[in-house]
């Protein structure tokens, strides 16, 4: 049900940094961090699960065909 994801870098006082997932789900649905991390654990190796995962905000989206990383993460920045 994912349309696409991007996954930044933020800071981590333990590890240096940590990788947040921001989605777009098909049909307006929101994302659903326990499956996500259930399906993930089968496919990538643990440090590279995000630790958060996050509905891509509507206003990053809208600004152009290629979604911004640095869109991203400032808003995750922001938030934190």
């Amino acid at each position: 049900d994912v349309v696409q994801a991007i996954v930044v870098p933020y800071s981590h006082a333990e590890f240096g940094e940590r990788p947040a997932a921001f989605l777009q789900m098909k049909d307006g649905q929101k994302p659903n961090e326990s499956a996500l991390k259930s399906f993930l654990t089968q496919k990538l190796a643990r440090y590279k699960l995000p630790d958060m995962f996050f509905e891509l905000p509507e206003k990053i989206v809208r600004k152009g065909l290629k979604i911004s990383r640095s869109d991203c993460q400032r808003w995750l920045m922001e938030k934190l």
